[in-house]
């Protein structure tokens, strides 16, 4: 059923259960598993690293923060997968993430796009935009969120 599935990870614990998902949909279904980290330089806000993490990256090239934060997504995932014995390619894009994980999937002719859902509320996600639903209305691939 699926062939090729596009994983996308920020590190965050909601990227962790997308992982869950995609591992076992492409064990199910003997798919190639593409992990995609997004790092969009402009953002303001860094993200989920900690606070020592972060102040160590200050004054840094933009290079140097993608590959940071490029490595903390790939990190707190790849335990998860490697528990489930899935074979997978790590995918790094700089830009806009609604952007390069679309053009990405699509490009690398992905069946599905499996994401967290950071779950945030609906006034916060009025203001800040959310990447899962951007992606879900832009993509002319099937897009599974997880919760």
């Amino acid at each position: 059923m699926f062939t090729k599935i596009c994983l996308c990870t920020d590190g965050s614990d909601y990227a962790v259960h997308a992982a869950k998902t995609a591992a076992s949909l492409a064990s199910k279904y003997g798919s190639e598993l593409l992990v995609l980290s997004v790092f969009n330089p402009a953002v303001v806000a860094i993200p989920p690293i900690s606070m020592a993490e972060a102040s160590v990256l200050m004054g840094y090239e933009t290079d140097t923060i993608a590959e940071a934060i490029h490595t903390q997504a790939e990190k707190a995932i790849e335990p998860t997968l490697a528990a489930a014995g899935v074979k997978y390619t790590l995918c790094r894009e700089i830009g806009h993430p609604v952007d390069r994980i679309t053009g990405f999937a699509a490009a690398e002719g992905c069946d599905l796009i499996v994401m967290g859902s950071r779950g945030m509320g609906d006034f916060k996600s009025l203001l800040l935009g959310s990447i899962s639903t951007g992606v879900l209305h832009h993509s002319q691939l099937p897009v599974l969120i997880i919760k």
